[in-house]
């Protein structure tokens, strides 16, 4: 049996080619938690959303489903089950998504002490979002010319997949700085992939990134003073991509992993029109871990977060096991919508104060009716 690093590693630890104008940063903070949003979107067709209920001996990503992006009706079915203290293999900050072609796929990232090494991406797809752990593939970077002779091919938490005129990617940071990895082509799938190349050039051109390869998106240079690692990726109606990124100022001066790093921790977005060009991160939201996002099928894009705000402002890290999942949506005038905090009234730890809160909001749009009523199928 697989294990998985609880809040180690997630609440308390966790770390045409132009560019797009990013508008406004509508950035959140405390003042912004205790009401809900005015004029939410309706997101109409249900979508599927997963969270990670982080129990004392196991821990347990879970689906449900969410007709407005707020409220959870769930499901009672784990897309992942683990045992903490059997195994050194680990899960860590697992995000599930739906293919273009239908079929699911999780990513995690290994620990410290996996006997695959540390900061490798591990990768499952199958019919159905129930990982079945024998047919979980590692990838590690590949040593060839022209590939960089790197340790780790990931440092947190991969986006969702994502689709490009019938091929596969994904995001992903590698020492702080966030890169761009093609998972499929037109002959070659995901689960055929045994390394990754991380190029030590990136191509000039999108298409020039081969199956199987990662290049440099945004580097240190771009996104100044900032560690990134954790991701989310959704598209606007107008067809810019749209990257929501966790991001560490590197003269926050913390010492150690504690509330003073938690604290620092904020939600950068950043914009591009092809993919190759980013504009420079911008901080959405203070005091926040682990974001997700999507464009949920009425258009409109939402981010989701670990929202650590009541445990900054009193300065009490025990109060981070129940901190929230927030979410917003982005406004007409690219602000965000004032965050609204994510409720499963049928879960035990909604209610139970002494429970730990669920980790890692996942939301994953879905397009028709027909696609919900496979997800039903396969969680029955």
């Amino acid at each position: 049996m697989r294990t998985l690093k609880v809040l180690a590693a997630i609440a308390f630890v966790a770390c045409a080619s132009s560019s797009a104008t990013d508008a406004g940063t509508g950035a959140l903070d405390a003042g912004d938690a205790a009401s809900a949003v005015d004029g939410a979107q309706e997101t109409g067709q249900p979508s599927a959303f997963f969270y990670q209920d982080v129990g004392q001996n196991t821990n347990n990503n879970r689906i449900g489903t969410t007709a407005d992006g707020k409220v959870v009706d769930i499901y009672n079915f784990d897309a992942l089950k683990t045992t903490k203290g059997t195994s050194k293999v680990s899960y860590g900050d697992p995000t599930f998504m739906r293919l273009s072609n239908g079929r699911w796929a999780m990513t995690a990232w290994t620990g410290f002490e996996d006997p695959h090494g540390s900061g490798q991406i591990m990768y499952y797809e199958g019919a159905c979002p129930k990982v079945v752990e024998a047919d979980v593939k590692v990838w590690s970077a590949k040593t060839a010319t022209g590939c960089k002779n790197a340790k780790s091919v990931t440092s947190g938490k991969t986006s969702q997949l994502f689709d490009v005129n019938g091929s596969n990617y994904v995001f992903s940071a590698m020492e702080g700085e966030l890169y761009l990895t093609r998972l499929t082509d037109g002959t070659h799938a995901a689960t055929d992939i045994q390394s990754l190349c991380v190029r030590e050039t990136a191509p000039t051109k999108f298409d020039d990134l081969a199956w199987g390869e990662s290049m440099l998106v945004m580097s240190k240079t771009l996104a100044t003073g900032l560690l990134l690692s954790d991701s989310g990726i959704a598209r606007r109606a107008d067809g810019t991509w749209v990257v929501f990124v966790k991001g560490y100022p590197t003269s926050a001066g913390c010492t150690g992993t504690g509330l003073c790093e938690l604290c620092a921790r904020g939600i950068y977005r950043s914009t591009s029109k092809d993919l190759l060009t980013w504009t420079a991160p911008v901080r959405m939201v203070d005091k926040a871990s682990v974001p997700d996002s999507t464009t949920y099928p009425d258009g409109s894009v939402w981010i989701y977060w670990q929202d650590f705000t009541e445990a900054c402002t009193a300065q009490d890290e025990q109060l981070a096991v129940r901190a929230a999942i927030s979410g917003a949506y982005e406004l007409a005038d690219l602000t965000l919508s004032t965050r609204v905090n994510v409720t499963f009234p049928k879960e035990p730890f909604q209610t139970d104060t002494k429970l730990h809160f669920p980790t890692n909001g996942n939301p994953v749009a879905l397009p028709n009716t027909a696609a919900k009523a496979a997800l039903d199928a396969c969680v029955k």
